[in-house]
């Protein structure tokens, strides 16, 4: 079965506010798909089955063990699940201990005390956050600690509107670009600046200021390359600038279906990029 989700979260409902809607919302914030029944759950929606479908449609499933957990009897149905699922198979448990002693556990589950644990006592949520993606998804991670850093920075810094046009590019790195990055670029601008209205002298100008140019084009080539092969599964000529703003978003880490493209265009072109991408930098 596909899975939907990247992760299920198994918790008590008096944990959500002080500890569990914080996780919930770093992991989302770092393009991580939770299955959070506060998000998930509409009215009148049966529990039991939509527990079994997000068990069922998740890679993961992060359990936070508290006093309030191992009282409940819902998290015990959501933990016996899981625990099924990984009898004999790959890790699929990620436990979390929350306010809550060894001895507690031990009179849960022996299987969870058994088991490395995150701890909210002893590891701080980055740390929460750092053990959870090491394993949910380890792309994420390699870039996780500039990602952390850049939230706090922005999250700490003074925030002022000034006009677009004061903006300032950065300095001139490379004065000329080797002839054969010169001949990529050009063929660039034929293929794909073109089309999304970019000046070729400009873009030249762009790459020169890059610390790395030739990465920088070679994630150009594989936009252009995603492009032409989506373009040759879907002919709609209306869609090309969307299309190839689309695939410089996913070039960045950004994942957010627009409405011009349908599920199945949208899922194509993720499937599209995966390829192409682990062809190019694996």
């Amino acid at each position: 079965m596909k899975k939907k989700w990247d992760v299920f979260i198994s918790h008590a409902s008096e944990d959500k506010e002080d500890f569990t809607d914080e996780i919930v919302n770093i992991l989302q914030s770092l393009d991580i798909k939770v299955w959070y029944d506060k998000d998930i759950l509409g009215i009148g929606d049966s529990l039991s089955k939509s527990i079994d479908k997000g068990l069922a449609l998740s890679k993961f499933g992060i359990v936070i063990i508290s006093e309030n957990f191992v009282k409940k009897g819902w998290p015990e149905y959501e933990f016996r699940s899981l625990l099924n699922r990984e009898i004999g198979k790959k890790k699929v448990i990620l436990p979390i201990w929350h306010k809550v002693s060894k001895e507690t556990v031990e009179k849960y589950s022996l299987h969870l005390l058994d088991k490395f644990a995150l701890d909210s006592s002893k590891h701080t949520i980055n740390q929460i956050i750092y053990g959870l993606i090491k394993v949910i998804k380890p792309s994420v991670y390699k870039n996780i600690n500039r990602e952390i850093l850049w939230r706090e920075l922005i999250s700490n810094a003074k925030k002022e509107y000034i006009d677009f046009s004061e903006i300032k590019p950065s300095e001139i790195r490379h004065k000329t670009l080797p002839q054969k990055l010169m001949l990529r670029i050009t063929n660039l601008y034929y293929s794909t600046f073109q089309i999304m209205g970019l000046d070729l002298m400009k873009m030249v100008d762009s790459f020169k200021r890059d610390l790395n140019p030739e990465k920088e084009i070679a994630i150009w080539e594989l936009i252009n390359l995603c492009y032409q092969e989506f373009e040759n599964s879907i002919k709609d000529n209306q869609k090309k600038n969307i299309v190839l703003s689309q695939l410089l978003l996913i070039s960045v880490g950004k994942i957010k279906k627009p409405d011009e493209l349908s599920d199945g265009e949208y899922y194509l072109l993720l499937e599209i990029w995966k390829k192409n991408y682990l062809l190019f930098f694996k």
